[in-house]
């Protein structure tokens, strides 16, 4: 990152040269200060705040200078004090210059103090002041910051955007090679964090391609490249390539010891400990692990020690050294609680769960797979994966951009060969008037002609691009629906196998009360697997289903989705009324009749009031029908009512309302595939009103 990797020397040497200067200055003022008031208010001068602006620009110097030398002795506390300090005395002169460094710093401290949220506020504002000065160069680099924190904070909507706008402006300029580097690796480290290993790797090389291509590498060249090529080596462990994985770590290590950055040659170790894990090398992930360790505990780092904890408990457990990771894991437990590491406590609850298994506490196991079922159904455990369609449409808009840009270019050919064809005709013109008439006849043809070619070259274009767009916008949601089916399919398998396992094992000592709960888990999630392989072949179907058009009563069917829903309506005791004004309309009317059942299933489901009322109404519009089915249930918070329409988003843990996260989805499909919008208006506690609107067919 921008002025984390500067050379100590030189950064030692400006920071003594500052120090110097700046304490003859301070005791100049002090020594004025004192003559000027007689020495009578020597109590209230000790405190000094000179109102010279030069002076108080060399005390920011040195407060940045001094929470630099703070941050290179691990003394993080101390770093954000003089951050904080600098930032005060750049308001105190209004310079927006200082303020916008104090703003990056105090970011920075923030950063390695692991409290990112607050690092992500200074940030913030940092790029905001940087943009306010018109500072290219120091927007983008603040921005790079702002983007590394966004992804260890689990935001990678927001790095992307970040990473984007600081990459527009490095890319085409020769002198940032570093910068463009840190760019691809954030695009790495977002791909990596969603689990798309493939595509992590194809940023990572990126930006090893352009660091390599360099003549002349300085130590923060070298530095970086050996980190790019450690997080290729990361995503080829994590693809079980472990003999190239290997062979990528010790590249780096070899790299990161020309330039001394033995942080990068410790991290790899991290790094490779897993590498070795899945190799089934216990004994050499441990060794190099506890090395890593001694290190990261001297500089503090609470990040990696939380990894190298988990890693030491993974491999223990393999080894079935079972008090040796009960040890590490708990340790990594309370740490990632403490730093609100939420994602990274999850895998800690699956290995925990494991490791009593093991010992044969199936209670203390049950327990900690409860913890990790929560986590795993929680909003924010699930956070990375609501941003996968943020980032896949991204990719979709740049790639509408390069497409945009070649049809801009053949439009300028086109124009320029029409302006030849234009003075050829007033040539021929010019020389016989005879011909005058013929000539003019024929450009008008060809014109005409010409226009009516262009139109359906238009027409064409138009059409591929939309084809392009549609297929690339499927293409991503396949790769979602693969990933996020295939782990919610593999969840519910995974607990009736280790719970039938349990209730085998216990065999006759087990209790009613322990066999009954342990059979109702099974069931629940027999009944999930049920659910969801129904619900994922309906909305596989939607996209084979022709638009087939049939005149039908509305008022019939809704009686029909009533009925088949009556089993759910009469365990809930709930009214159903209705408002049908029309009497036929024309349209699907067998995906008119899934898209009410999901809405109404809803209503029924999500409601705890003790008279549960839904209320269906069709609106007759001059050029479309829209549909609204209220109920009086919980409702939905507004912030959540745009994610509710994904694909498997649920807001409720799975214990308390049963589904697959497709029936929303199914239904905005839908509505999509007629060409229609769907809608909900609520708040929490205070009902919901889903609204669906379809155009009105000849």
């Amino acid at each position: 990152m921008p002025e984390k990797f500067l050379s100590d020397n030189i950064r030692r040497n400006i920071s003594n040269y500052r120090k110097v200067i700046g304490l003859l200055i301070l005791i100049i003022i002090s020594s004025a200060t004192f003559l000027f008031a007689g020495g009578n208010n020597f109590k209230n001068s000790q405190k000094i705040t000179p109102q010279n602006p030069e002076i108080q620009s060399q005390l920011i110097l040195n407060f940045l200078d001094s929470a630099q030398s703070a941050k290179e002795n691990y003394n993080y506390d101390l770093y954000l004090s003089y951050a904080l300090s600098a930032l005060s005395e750049a308001e105190q002169i209004n310079s927006s210059y200082y303020v916008t460094k104090g703003l990056k710093t105090v970011g920075d401290a923030y950063y390695y103090k692991n409290e990112f949220r607050n690092s992500i506020t200074y940030y913030v504002q940092a790029v905001d002041a940087a943009a306010s000065l018109n500072d290219s160069i120091l927007t983008a680099d603040i921005s790079v910051e702002l983007a590394f924190t966004y992804v260890v904070n689990g935001r990678p909507d927001s790095a992307l955007l970040h990473t984007y706008n600081a990459l527009k402006f490095y890319r085409d300029k020769d002198d940032y090679s570093i910068n463009k580097s840190w760019c691809y690796r954030i695009l790495g480290d977002i791909q990596y964090s969603l689990g798309n290993y493939n595509k992590a790797q194809v940023f990572y090389e990126q930006g090893v391609g352009v660091l390599e291509n360099e003549i002349e590498k300085d130590s923060l060249k070298l530095r970086e490249l050996s980190m790019q090529i450690g997080s290729v080596a990361m995503v080829l462990a994590e693809q079980k390539k472990l003999k190239e994985a290997i062979y990528y770590y010790k590249r780096s290590d070899s790299i990161a010891l020309l330039c001394n950055a033995k942080d990068v040659v410790v991290g790899n170790k991290y790094g490779l400990s897993y590498a070795y894990i899945y190799d089934g090398s216990y004994a050499k992930a441990i060794s190099i692990c506890k090395e890593a360790i001694a290190y990261f505990e001297a500089t503090n780092d609470k990040f990696y020690l939380e990894g190298c904890w988990e890693s030491l408990g993974r491999a223990y457990v393999s080894m079935g050294q079972l008090d040796s990771a009960e040890h590490y894991l708990k340790k990594a437990e309370i740490s990632a609680l403490q730093n609100n590491a939420y994602e990274f406590t999850k895998e800690v609850y699956v290995l925990l769960s494991l490791l009593y298994e093991k010992k044969g506490d199936p209670e203390k196991s049950l327990s900690y797979y409860k913890l990790f079922k929560e986590q795993s159904d929680s909003l924010f455990s699930k956070n990375k994966m609501y941003q996968l369609d943020v980032l896949e449409v991204a990719h979709i808009l740049e790639a509408s951009e390069k497409e945009m840009k070649l049809l801009e270019e053949s439009s300028q050919t086109l124009i320029a060969a029409q302006g030849k064809t234009n003075i050829l005709i007033t040539i021929a013109l010019s020389l016989a008037v005879i011909s005058a008439v013929l000539l003019a006849y024929l450009y008008h043809h060809k014109r005409n002609k010409s226009k009516i070619l262009q139109k359906e070259v238009d027409k064409q274009t138009a059409e591929l691009n939309k084809a392009n767009v549609s297929l690339q916008v499927a293409n991503a949601e396949l790769q979602e629906f693969a990933h996020i089916s295939f782990h919610d399919m593999r969840e519910p398998v995974r607990n009736i196998n280790s719970f039938t396992k349990l209730i085998t094992k216990k065999g006759k000592n087990i209790t009613p009360e322990e066999l009954e709960e342990y059979t109702s888990i099974i069931q629940l999630n027999a009944k999930q697997m049920q659910i969801l392989v129904y619900d994922v072949f309906e909305f596989v179907r939607i996209d084979s289903e022709e638009k087939e058009l049939n005149t039908f009563s509305p008022d019939e069917l809704v009686n029909d989705v009533v009925k088949l829903l009556d089993k759910n309506i009469t365990e809930k005791s709930a009214v159903v009324s209705k408002q049908i004004d029309i009497r036929n309309i024309k349209s699907n009317r067998g995906m008119l009749s899934v898209a009410l059942r999901n809405l109404v299933e809803n209503a029924v489901k999500y409601n705890t009031s003790l008279n549960p009322q839904i209320h269906i109404q069709m609106h007759n519009g001059n050029d479309q029908y829209t549909w609204y089915v209220k109920d009086n249930g919980i409702g939905i918070e507004p912030q959540y009512h745009d994610r509710i329409f994904e694909m498997f988003k649920r807001l409720h843990n799975r214990e308390v309302y049963q589904g697959s996260g497709l029936g929303l989805s199914i239904t905005k499909k839908i509505i999509n595939k007629m060409d229609g919008e769907i809608g909900v208006i609520s708040e929490e506690g205070k009902g919901s009103t889903f609204w669906f609107s379809i155009p009105k067919v000849d």
